[in-house]
């Protein structure tokens, strides 16, 4: 698994502990922006988080917000949740694993988050 892959999944799964994406709308939104990755070089963020963008599903504080978490994230290697997901995601995409196993382990895979500055739109 790639490095801009993980790191779509590290979002996607902070999304969904936000609240802002379902886990399981989440394999086909990281196909999509693999398949349309054309855009990845005009620079903010991965084309995962563009698409996330430019389908209105998260606004760019969302994504902001998701970036900084990711990244705090990212740097507590010591029992990192990702790496179940990670997993997860090649099995379903392999077929062995079904939908939702898929949810099930994203799930578990963090606390849900509450912004500080949430205001409910």
């Amino acid at each position: 698994m790639g490095r801009s892959m993980e790191d779509d999944l590290r979002l996607g799964q902070i999304a969904v502990r936000m609240g802002l994406l379902r886990a399981q709308d989440l394999p086909d939104l990281i196909q999509e922006a693999r398949a349309g990755h054309v855009e990845e070089s005009a620079g903010s963020g991965s084309a995962f988080a563009q698409l996330l963008l430019r389908k209105r599903l998260l606004s760019v504080s969302d994504y902001l917000y998701m970036a900084s978490q990711a990244r705090v994230e990212a740097t507590h290697h010591d029992s990192d949740p990702m790496l179940k997901v990670g997993e997860a995601f090649k099995s379903y995409e392999s077929g062995e694993l079904d939908m939702s196993s898929f949810e099930e382990i994203v799930a578990r895979s963090g606390e849900p988050i509450r912004r500080p500055d949430f205001h409910p739109r």
